[in-house]
């Protein structure tokens, strides 16, 4: 689409031309050095150095509002010098980005302080990104901010994440992505809301844990940074440094508070971790004296003498605990692990039936007793036996075999077990992936995606299930999509069309694909023809109805084109608007130049109705004005010519000719005062010397 290309370059241009920069505003403290530097640069054009200074006074104080508007001034002029004069569009758009991040991130005041600088910059940048056709869906804003990220254009990188941060696949890793950009940018609080909006729909994201709990530590909230790291140390692999927080946490907790019997209990659980158990013990003890009735030291005590086999010494501290809490799950799983570690199998098994008495789901009893009947007899069997007990065996047990199964590949087994713990309604995921993976190495496509749909209801947000379903879909339908883009990419465009026929029955992507081809070919009609196909299936489809109406432009089918736009569903789209602005600016064009023709034909009653209604319409500026007044001339009207001509002024009072027009028509009038005053305008405005300003002279003279 060269036309249409060409056209949108115009059109940014136009728009940067038009972005006004703010007052300049200080706030009540003195400007800093890097403030008064930034403002030094920027008036002198240097905008890098001048962006560089703003920076670092808004490091130094993050709430100076003018040196937000100096880095977001300096960074609209550079985008426009990028645009305008080197011809750099892509740079221009991470300048553009970097003010948009500034107006709606870093002080979201600065969006309706500066409204009119702010639609501005949104304008240049859909335009910029129309014109070179950047991927602007949610995945293309993460790509993007991903790699200006990389390139050291924090400021546009968080702007990409903020455009992308309310998509449900993209909000995950948008919102960590600007999270660690307000970091970099100096506003680690501000991090922590978009951390945890991440959180919230990832909550066993170990990293972004840990992106928390250093957010909170750094701010001094030591209970909220514990309990993240505390998660975090379950699944994280860097548990020393976890530890090291953990423990720096809990000894300032001590510190400040000797008798604070928790604190001494998590020092405790630290040393305990970490494998100094002496020290452990004593933090356990220490806990003890301070609150007798504190169970998990009891607890913790019991886990440390059992990882060192000391298993009398474990089963007396879980009887502690047991004497304060006798339904304590922990503490009778630990007597049960006891016990069958030193084979003593009956009083085991009555520990692990006591844990499934109060907790009838914990896996880790039910492969105790699994454990301990299937000494006697097979595994399955010993499975048969626990529920012929009536122990009803849960989703996490079956999880574990079928993991333990698929691992040791006997899959018959994984798959019944994967089966069974789907059936048991499991919220594991993995259980989901893993049975369609079997089915989808097994070629099982059928299976397969039936398994996948299910996880898909169950977890509709989940990007995995997402690109498994889309993997086996891609490989259930062929290789014929893959074969096909690849003959097109080699020029093979007959091969490729021939591919894409080859899918039965025919879709929409099918006829999309075709359509491309034909779009690549140059052979718009087809394309459009098979564009139309694909409508057929989804007559709503925005990028279809858009780019049908793009090469309906490129082929000067303006009406067609404007039928396509009008199914557009979202008409505030920026695309949208783009060509709707362009095909009212060529009807207006046409209209306008046909009333010119008329005019110069002579054909003033025809050339009066077009302008006239270009008037009403309020499009074209003052030309439909100015011309409509020629043609009044031309019929002898001159009390409408006046009106026209008057028009004309009240929208651009620096046009000379039509003051001498107006002199000229209220002569024809009579009325020679007012004649003379737009005469003596003319002639103010005029340059040289002509036939009209010695007409304008003379009418002046001889008014005297």
């Amino acid at each position: 689409m060269k036309r249409n290309k060409i056209l949108t370059v115009a059109i940014a241009t136009m728009m940067f031309t038009a972005v006004p920069s703010f007052a300049e505003t200080y706030n009540d403290v003195a400007p800093s050095f890097y403030f008064t530097q930034g403002q030094n640069f920027y008036k002198g054009g240097q905008y890098t150095s001048a962006i560089k200074s703003f920076r670092k006074a808004l490091r130094e104080n993050p709430l100076d509002s003018s040196s937000e508007i100096g880095i977001i001034n300096s960074y609209i002029s550079r985008a426009k010098y990028y645009n305008d004069s080197v011809n750099m569009p892509q740079k221009a758009i991470a300048d553009l980005k970097s003010a948009l991040f500034y107006f709606v991130c870093f002080d979201e005041t600065s969006r309706s302080k500066y409204s009119e600088a702010y639609t501005a910059a949104i304008t240049s940048l859909n335009t910029l990104e129309n014109s070179l056709k950047a991927d602007i869906t949610a995945n293309g804003f993460v790509k993007s901010a991903k790699n200006l990220r990389v390139q050291g254009e924090f400021a546009a990188a968080g702007y990409d994440f903020y455009r992308a941060k309310g998509d449900p696949k993209n909000a995950v890793v948008a919102n960590i992505g600007l999270g660690d950009v307000m970091k970099i940018l100096g506003k680690p609080n501000d991090s922590v809301k978009y951390y945890e909006t991440a959180m919230n729909l990832a909550p066993d994201n170990t990293e972004l844990r840990l992106k928390i709990a250093r957010a909170y530590e750094e701010s001094g909230q030591y209970a909220l940074a514990a309990e993240h790291y505390n998660y975090a140390l379950q699944n994280s692999n860097e548990k020393e440094e976890i530890l090291n927080s953990l423990e720096k946490i809990c000894r300032q907790r001590v510190e400040q508070n000797p008798s604070d019997a928790e604190a001494h209990c998590n020092l405790g659980v630290i040393y305990q971790k970490r494998g100094y158990y002496d020290n452990a013990l004593v933090e356990y003890a220490k806990a003890d004296k301070l609150n007798p009735a504190l169970l998990t030291s009891k607890v913790n005590a019991s886990v440390l003498y059992y990882d060192q086999k000391k298993y009398k010494e474990s089963v007396e501290s879980a009887n502690k605990a047991l004497l304060i809490d006798p339904k304590n799950i922990k503490a009778r799983l630990q007597k049960a692990k006891c016990f069958q570690a030193l084979s003593m199998w009956e009083n085991a098994t009555e520990e692990y039936k006591n844990v499934l008495k109060y907790d009838k789901s914990n896996s880790e009893a039910q492969f105790g007793l699994a454990d301990i009947y299937s000494k006697n007899m097979p595994a399955e069997d010993a499975i048969s036996t626990i529920q012929s007990e009536g122990i009803e065996l849960s989703p996490e047990f079956y999880a574990q075999a079928a993991y333990t199964a698929h691992k040791n590949k006997n899959i018959d087994k994984a798959i019944k077990f994967y089966k069974l713990a789907i059936n048991s309604n499991s919220d594991d995921v993995s259980l989901y992936l893993n049975l369609g993976q079997i089915y989808n190495g097994q070629e099982k496509y059928p299976e397969a995606l039936a398994i996948v749909e299910s996880a898909k209801q169950k977890f509709p947000n989940d990007t995995q299930v997402q690109q498994l379903y889309n993997s086996i879909k891609s490989r259930y339908t062929g290789s014929i999509y893959d074969s096909a883009s690849e003959l097109a990419s080699k020029g093979d465009y007959a091969g490729a069309i021939a591919k894409y026929q080859q899918i039965i029955p025919q879709g929409y992507d099918s006829y999309v694909g075709i359509a491309s081809v034909y779009q690549m070919q140059k052979n718009y009609p087809q394309a459009l023809e098979y564009y139309k196909k694909a409508l057929e299936k989804k007559p709503t489809d925005e990028a279809v109805l858009i780019t049908a109406a793009g090469i309906c432009i490129q082929q000067d089918n303006l009406k067609e084109a404007q039928e396509f736009l009008n199914k557009v569903p979202n008409k505030n789209s920026a695309k949208f608007k783009e060509m709707q602005n362009y095909i009212s600016a060529q009807n207006t064009d046409a209209e306008f130049n046909r009333a010119i023709e008329k005019y110069e034909a002579q054909d003033y009653k025809t050339a009066e109705v077009i302008l006239t209604g270009l008037i009403n319409k309020k499009v074209g500026g003052y030309m439909p004005h100015y011309y409509r007044a020629m043609v009044y001339d031309a019929l002898g009207n001159y009390q409408k010519a006046v009106a026209d001509y008057e028009a004309v002024v009240a929208k651009d009072s620096s046009i000379a000719l039509v003051y001498y027009s107006l002199g000229v028509d209220y002569d024809s009038l009579g009325n020679f005062a007012r004649a003379v005053q737009n005469y003596k305008k003319f002639l103010e405005l005029s340059k040289g010397v002509d036939d009209y300003t010695k007409y304008a002279r003379q009418r002046i003279q001889q008014s005297k």
